[in-house]
């Protein structure tokens, strides 16, 4: 008979392994430092998630379902004006670049960490990115220079998300936000 699983257990390691694999990466985050982290066993683990690439998938799915909040919830905040809802995705991507808890794109790092052979992995992360694209977008016109605004403000967003991975300080963040509203009022 299987032991029943634990929520508490759960939540210890979801904490554990986001905290790890953001700071460290899929790649160099470890099984044996989540399970340090979240003071349990490698069987508790593997009870929970059965399988490292489950944990990943889980992983990446939590954080794509987590960004996607944060950012809807800045649009709708900032209300109907579709140039207040832009700046309001690029000042929440500016605010998470300056904070202290910022390694980088836990996306991009999927992609760069992880054999493009992981196919599932890739495609919840090119899914995040489509999916900025495609937020993007919907708050500009649909016209060729809407189409090209919108790729603009996209790789300037993912520019300086990996831009901050290397310039130490906050330049990153301040640069999309004057770049950003350069684009938008463009």
């Amino acid at each position: 008979m299987t032991r029943p699983l634990s929520v508490d257990v759960h939540v210890a390691l979801t904490r554990a392994i986001d905290h790890v694999l953001y700071s460290r990466g899929l790649h160099e985050g470890t099984v044996d430092e989540i399970c340090a982290e979240a003071g349990v066993g490698k069987p508790a683990l593997y009870r929970h998630f059965g399988s490292r690439d489950a944990l990943l998938t889980d992983y990446l799915q939590r954080r794509r379902e987590d960004r996607r909040t944060r950012i809807e919830a800045a649009i709708e905040a900032a209300g109907p004006n579709s140039r207040e809802r832009l700046i309001a995705i690029v000042d929440w991507i500016a605010d998470w670049i300056e904070s202290d808890e910022f390694v980088g794109c836990g996306f991009h790092r999927a992609l760069i960490q992880r054999p493009l052979s992981d196919a599932h992995l890739v495609d919840i992360a090119l899914l995040q990115k489509r999916w900025l694209q495609n937020t993007i977008a919907a708050d500009l016109p649909k016209t060729a220079a809407g189409r090209a605004a919108a790729r603009h403000l996209f790789l300037l967003i993912e520019g300086s998300m990996a831009a901050a991975m290397y310039e130490p300080g906050k330049q990153s963040g301040a640069d999309l936000r004057r770049i950003g509203r350069q684009v938008i009022f463009t």
